[in-house]
């Protein structure tokens, strides 16, 4: 959730680098006095990669906050914070368009003033859609074990597939497709066909439960695929996950005490791990996942006492 307003900023200040960019004098003006006038100055590719480094910087210490802190207080002031920095950098380019010497920009103040309203706004927004800040969860009993005879095998899969993460890896496909035809914005473009074929990868997956333990795989390729043995597992249960609230966004998340595959809120599988942590994925007959994860760990453990 954190990194979504910083890539919207991150992906609009490209554009308008790419759009700007034959019409920036070299040096361009960066620092301008109460008066308006340009009193600080960068070199044309200097100040645009500056920019994108620096909107990248402060995602990146964002999400590290929000990992710390997951409440709705740091997700919201992510968000003001990418919005403010967004319109900065791309005001502070627009001053410097069509002007044949950079000491020729001018940036007043109360064009600066009408960032607030904008950073509070999406803010606000970020705010909103956060969700309350996650209760201390009850204690949750275990799903009834499914009774395994000796040597009976059984697997459970379930495909999982996420809109969200669709509808984002299209835009960001679409957006990559239109900067790199752009030279001077390439880079940008392909780091956003990167950014879309991951979020693709992640957004249909198959969940598998067998003797070996928990398997998350793409249903496309044999790569990523992430696997909980089932020597880590202690016990299984279905509870209710919400994406924003609880792991600040979809994906893979990894939250204190907590990690998982999150592709959207409702029902989830919850392994308890060896150590107290948690790993949970949303998926659909959860119950019925837990059930087999419970009988398959209770049938180790006969094994293991009639050998003892």
């Amino acid at each position: 959730m954190v990194a979504a307003p910083f890539g919207l900023a991150l992906l609009s200040y490209g554009l308008w680098c790419a759009r700007l960019h034959d019409r920036l004098p070299d040096p361009v003006a960066t620092h301008f006095a109460t008066g308006g006038g340009a009193d600080g100055y960068l070199g044309r590719q200097a100040a645009l990669w500056g920019g994108a480094a620096f909107l990248c910087g402060a995602g990146v210490l964002f999400c590290a906050l929000a990992v710390r802190y997951p409440q709705r207080w740091s997700i919201a002031l992510g968000g003001g914070l990418a919005a403010l920095l967004g319109y900065l950098f791309s005001l502070t380019l627009s001053a410097n368009a069509d002007v044949t010497d950079a000491s020729e920009a001018a940036l007043y103040l109360w064009q600066l003033a009408m960032v607030l309203p904008i950073a509070l706004l999406v803010g606000l927004i970020c705010w909103l859609l956060a969700g309350p800040d996650e209760a201390p969860q009850a204690e949750r009993e275990a799903a009834p074990a499914l009774r395994l005879g000796p040597g009976e095998s059984a697997v459970w899969s379930q495909a999982i597939a996420s809109p969200v993460l669709w509808v984002v890896a299209g835009l960001l496909a679409a957006l990559g497709l239109v900067l790199v035809a752009v030279p001077s914005a390439r880079p940008v473009g392909v780091l956003m066909l990167l950014t879309a074929v991951l979020n693709g990868l992640f957004a249909s997956l198959r969940v598998t439960v067998d003797g070996r333990g928990l398997m998350i795989a793409s249903p496309l390729l044999p790569r990523p695929r992430l696997r909980v043995p089932m020597r880590r597992i202690e016990g299984a249960a279905s509870r209710e996950v919400r994406p924003l609230a609880e792991f600040g966004g979809y994906g893979y998340r990894v939250r204190p005490g907590k990690s998982g595959v999150v592709v959207r809120s409702g029902e989830a599988l919850s392994a308890r791990l060896r150590g107290g942590k948690e790993f949970v994925v949303t998926v659909d007959d959860a119950g019925t996942a837990a059930a087999l994860l419970n009988g398959l760990l209770q049938r180790a453990d006969g094994v293991r006492k009639e050998h003892s």
